[in-house]
C-alpha cells in the first residue's frame, strides 16, 4: 500500500513540475538609491532610470514571473509599474531610514495578492506592520487594500528578511524583536498571515545603548538554501550567524563573529550559503561557513576588500545572476562579487564593477525573498515510455554549462547530455534519479530529481471480430484515471458498435499524460435463416413435433432442449434460437394450440332391468369405436358391464367416455309370517333394502314400521324395475295372571260391553252373578266372558269366580253403567 502511493505521490509531483513552464523571475527588477535600478531579465545586469525612488536605505520591490514589474516601496510609499504612486499607496508605518523598510511577500493561492510588511527605524513606535496590495484594483496597476498599517508588533529592529517555507508553497518572515533577544518568525500561508508569531529567544539582545537606536541598524539576510541566517548589531560591532529549519521555523546555534572594523552593516550569503560577506565602513569581509567548528568558522573572518574611499561599504544583495553586489554610498557604481563561493583572493571582487548609468547608490538595496536566489530549478516534461522526456532548466541566465546524468546506465553514452534542453528515451518504466550540474561563475550547483517514467496503460479492444447483422457490440477501455478519443470523436470509456469498419482508440491517462492506442476491425454477417412454420394446433391428446435441419448450427429451445427437434405435449407459444458457426445468432417462435375436442357423454351410470335393454347413441357424425371393436354409432346394450366409445369427428382429434351398467331385478321382501303377541307388546318391522321407495298400509314411506295393535299389515316395496307386495296379521292375547274388571259399559259400542275376565280364556272357570240382595242372576260352569247384564239394571252386582282345576276362587263386586 506504502508503494502504491508513494507512486501516486511522485507522477502527480512530476506532473505538476511539468505545468510550472517559467522561471521565477521575481526578484529581476532592482529600484534603489537615488534614481537607480537594474533589470536582470537579460542575464546580466541592465541599468534602469526610469525609477522615481530617492532613498538613503531601505527600499523592496517585486515582479511578476516573467520578470515583469509589479510595484516598489521604500515603506513609506508604494509605486506601481507606471512609476505612479498607487491610489492608496502612500502613508506606510515603515521609515526610508530603515536599514531593511519593507520586504513584499505573495498571499499563497491568491494570485493577484501582496503583502507589504514594513518596518520603523531605530525601534521606533510603528514596529512591524503590513498592508495588503490587490494588483486586481486600478485597472491591473495595482492598489492598497482596506488591510493597510496593520500593526503586527512593536518595538522592533530594523530588520527583517523572508524566505520560502520547506514546502515551497508557503513563506516565513523573520524580524527581531528591539531591546530583546527575540526573534519573531511569521508564516504565511495560503489561509493567510499568522499574525501569532513563533519567538526564538537566542543571541545577542538588541538594546538601545545611548547611540540613538543605532544598534538597531544593519541588515539580516536568510540564506537562499533556507538553513541560516545573520544580522548586524552595528553599535556591538558583531554579526551572528544562526541555524534556520525552515520546515518548524526554528532558530538555533548562534555564532558570534566580532568586527574589527567600524560601523558593521551589509550581510549576504553566497548562493551556496558556504560563504557569508560583511561590509563595515570601507571594509568588506568573508566568513567561511564551512570551515569547521565555530572556532575555526570565527577564524576563517578575512578581509577580501578595504578600499579606502569617502564613499562607506554598505548593503550587500545577492542577484540572480548568482553576484552579490555591494552598495557603496553617494557612487555612480555598485561594487560586484563575481564569484561568491570561491575563497576572498578568487571571489573576484570589484568594487566599481557595474556602472549605474549616472544614478547614484545610497546606503541600500532592494530586500527579497531570498528563496529567489537558489540556482534555477528544473521541470520535466513527458514522463512516457518510449516517448522522449524533455528537461528544462527553469531559467539559464549565468549559467556557464550544465551536466545531466539520467540515471539510465544501460543506454551507454546516451545516459549523459550537456545540452541545456536534452531530451532523453528511458530504456524501461521506473524511477529515475535525475542529476544536474550547473556551472555558474566557476562553481558546480547540483539539482537532482526522482522522476517516474510510466509505461502507458494497455487497453486492448481484442482482436478483430464478426459481429451479426442488427447485433450491437460495447468496446469497452474503461481504467482508472484515463481520457478517450475514439475515431467517431466521442470521449467516453465505452464506444457502441452496430456497423462494420475499423474502429480506433488513443486513451491518455490523466496523472502521467502518457498515452497509448488501438485499433479494431468489424465485419458483419447475416444471421441463421430457418422458420418454425405457421402458428398451427393439434389434438390435446396428441403431440406435435418441431424440426429444424441448420448444419454446422447450435439450438436452445424455449423450453431448454438442445436437440434439434422437440415433442410438444402441451399448447404454447415455442421459440428456437439457432447459433451459427460463427456465434450469430436468430429466432423463430411458434403459437402452438389446441384443436376442439369433440365433447360428448354415454350418460351417467345406469342400469337395467331383468328382460330389458339400453340404447347407447351420441348423436353426432364422425367415427365410432365401441368397446367391443363395433364401429356403429350406435350400441344396445341388453348386460351388465362397463361400456365405452372412441369418437373422433371432423377435426381429427377423439375423445372417449364409459359408462358402467348395473342389472336390477324388481324388489323382494317378506314381512314374515302372521303372528300372535301378548297384550302391550310392540312388533318392529325393517325391510331396509336399497334404491327403493315403501309404501305402508297407512301411506308411510319409511323402511320401518312399528306395529302396536292387531290387525292386518302390509307395506309396496318399489323400485325402477316393479313393485312388490306383502302382508302380516296380528293379533293379541292377555298373557298375565287373572285380571277381573270392577265395571262394563253394555252400550254396544264394541267396547268393554261385556264383564269380560283376562286370564281365564284357555281354561274352566265356574262364574256366580249376584245381585246386592244375593239373588243368582247369572250362572256359568265354563264361563266365557259373554255376560253383558242384559235385562238388569246398571248398578252393582256380586260375582264369585273359581275353578276346581286350579283350586281358586275369586270374589268381589263389579259395576254395570251404560244400559
Amino acid at each position: 500500500m506504502y508503494k502504491k502511493f508513494k507512486t501516486l505521490f511522485i507522477i502527480i509531483l512530476f506532473v505538476l513540475l511539468s505545468i510550472n513552464i517559467y522561471a521565477q523571475r521575481e526578484a529581476n527588477i532592482w529600484y534603489f538609491g537615488q534614481y537607480a535600478g537594474l533589470d536582470f531579465n537579460s542575464g546580466i545586469p541592465i541599468p534602469l532610470t526610469d525609477g522615481v525612488l530617492h532613498r538613503w536605505e531601505g527600499v523592496a520591490t517585486f515582479s511578476d514571473s516573467f520578470g515583469s514589474l509589479l510595484f516598489y516601496t521604500d515603506g513609506e510609499t508604494v509605486w506601481n509599474a507606471e512609476h505612479l504612486v498607487m491610489p492608496n499607496g502612500s502613508g506606510l508605518l515603515g521609515h526610508r531610514s530603515s536599514t531593511e523598510s519593507a520586504i513584499i511577500i505573495p498571499y499563497p493561492e491568491h494570485d493577484s495578492l501582496y503583502y507589504i510588511f514594513t518596518v520603523d527605524y531605530e525601534g521606533k513606535t510603528n514596529g512591524l506592520c503590513y498592508s495588503m496590495v490587490n494588483m486586481n484594483l486600478d485597472n491591473g496597476l495595482g492598489d492598497i487594500t482596506e488591510e493597510k498599517n496593520i500593526q503586527l508588533i512593536t518595538p522592533v529592529s530594523e530588520k527583517v528578511t523572508a524566505l520560502n517555507h520547506e514546502n515551497n508553497d508557503d513563506y516565513w518572515v523573520i524580524s527581531h524583536g528591539w531591546e530583546t533577544d527575540s526573534f519573531l518568525v511569521y508564516s504565511v500561508t495560503a489561509t493567510g498571515l499568522n499574525t501569532t508569531p513563533q519567538i526564538h529567544e537566542i543571541g545577542t539582545s538588541h538594546d538601545d545603548i545611548g547611540l540613538h537606536g543605532n544598534n538597531a541598524v544593519g541588515y539580516m539576510r536568510a540564506a537562499p538554501t533556507g538553513d541560516k541566517i545573520a544580522l548586524v548589531l552595528q553599535v556591538e560591532r558583531v554579526f551572528e550567524v544562526f541555524d534556520f529549519d525552515n520546515s518548524t521555523g526554528e532558530i538555533s546555534n548562534c555564532i558570534t563573529i566580532p568586527d574589527t572594523a567600524d560601523a558593521p552593516y551589509g550581510v549576504e550569503f553566497s548562493p551556496d550559503a558556504s560563504k557569508l560577506y560583511l561590509t563595515s565602513r570601507f571594509y568588506l569581509h568573508q566568513i567561511d561557513l564551512n570551515a569547521g567548528s565555530p572556532e575555526e568558522i570565527i577564524d576563517s573572518y578575512t578581509l577580501v576588500d578595504s578600499s579606502q574611499t569617502q564613499n562607506f561599504f554598505a548593503a550587500l544583495q545577492l542577484g540572480t545572476d548568482g553576484k552579490i553586489y555591494l552598495a557603496h554610498d553617494f557612487s555612480n557604481y555598485l561594487g560586484v562579487i563575481n564569484y561568491p563561493s570561491e575563497t576572498p583572493e578568487n571571489c573576484g571582487f570589484v568594487l566599481d564593477g557595474l556602472y549605474l548609468e549616472g544614478r547614484l547608490s545610497r546606503m541600500g538595496l532592494p530586500n527579497f525573498i531570498q528563496s529567489f536566489f537558489l540556482p534555477p530549478d528544473f521541470y520535466i516534461e513527458n514522463f512516457c515510455f518510449r516517448d522522449s522526456t524533455e528537461f528544462i532548466i527553469q531559467d539559464i541566465t549565468g549559467i556557464d554549462s550544465v551536466f545531466w546524468d539520467f540515471d539510465d546506465p544501460i543506454v551507454g553514452t546516451e545516459n549523459y547530455s550537456k545540452l541545456f534542453s536534452p531530451k532523453h528515451k528511458f530504456s524501461a518504466p521506473g524511477i529515475y534519479d535525475v542529476h544536474l550540474t550547473m556551472y555558474r561563475l566557476n562553481v558546480a550547483y547540483e539539482k537532482n530529481k526522482l522522476i517516474q517514467i510510466n509505461a502507458p496503460q494497455n487497453i486492448e479492444l481484442g482482436n478483430d471480430t464478426i459481429i451479426c447483422i442488427g447485433d450491437t457490440i460495447f468496446l469497452n477501455a474503461y481504467a482508472k484515471n484515463l481520457t478517450y478519443l475514439w475515431n467517431d470523436l466521442s470521449t467516453d470509456s465505452v464506444l457502441m458498435v452496430n456497423t462494420a469498419g475499423t474502429y480506433w482508440l488513443a486513451y491518455t491517462d490523466i496523472y502521467t499524460q502518457c498515452s497509448n492506442s488501438d485499433t479494431i476491425s468489424v465485419l458483419i454477417d447475416s444471421l441463421p435463416d430457418f422458420s418454425l412454420g405457421n402458428d398451427t394446433s393439434f389434438c390435446p391428446n396428441d403431440s406435435l413435433i418441431l424440426n429444424i435441419d441448420f448444419p454446422n448450427a447450435t439450438f436452445l429451445w424455449s423450453n431448454d432442449s438442445i436437440n434439434s427437434e422437440i415433442t410438444l405435449f402441451n399448447s404454447g407459444i415455442y421459440w428456437l434460437e439457432v447459433t451459427d458457426s460463427i456465434a450469430c445468432k436468430n429466432r423463430d417462435s411458434i403459437n402452438i394450440g389446441y384443436k376442439q375436442i369433440p365433447e360428448f357423454t354415454l350418460g351417467d351410470d345406469t342400469v337395467i332391468c331383468e328382460n330389458t335393454s339400453i340404447l347407447l347413441n351420441i348423436n353426432k357424425e364422425g367415427e365410432f369405436v365401441w368397446n367391443d371393436n363395433s364401429t356403429v354409432p350406435t350400441l344396445i346394450v341388453t348386460e351388465p358391464g362397463i361400456y365405452w366409445l372412441l369418437f373422433a369427428d371432423s377435426t381429427t382429434c377423439h375423445n372417449s367416455d364409459t359408462i358402467i351398467i348395473t342389472r336390477k331385478y324388481k324388489p323382494e321382501f317378506n314381512l314374515g309370517n302372521d303372528t300372535l303377541l301378548c297384550e302391550g307388546t310392540d312388533l318392529f318391522l325393517n325391510i331396509s333394502l336399497y334404491d327403493v321407495s315403501y309404501l305402508w298400509q297407512d301411506e308411510t314411506e319409511e323402511s320401518e314400521f312399528v306395529i302396536t295393535e292387531k290387525g292386518i299389515y302390509w307395506c309396496e316395496v318399489t323400485n325402477i324395475c316393479g313393485s312388490s307386495l306383502d302382508s302380516i296379521s296380528i293379533t293379541y292375547e292377555y298373557c298375565g295372571d287373572v285380571f277381573i274388571p270392577n265395571i262394563f259399559t253394555p252400550n254396544a259400542d264394541g267396547n268393554n260391553d261385556s264383564f269380560i275376565i283376562k286370564g281365564i280364556e284357555d281354561e274352566v272357570w265356574e262364574l256366580k252373578i249376584y245381585d246386592r240382595w244375593g239373588k243368582l242372576l247369572f250362572e256359568s260352569q265354563d264361563y266365557k266372558n259373554n255376560w253383558d247384564g242384559a235385562k238388569q239394571p246398571d248398578g252393582v252386582y256380586y260375582y264369585i269366580l273359581s275353578s276346581r282345576e286350579f283350586n281358586m276362587e275369586y270374589t268381589g263386586f263389579v259395576h254395570k253403567y251404560g244400559k
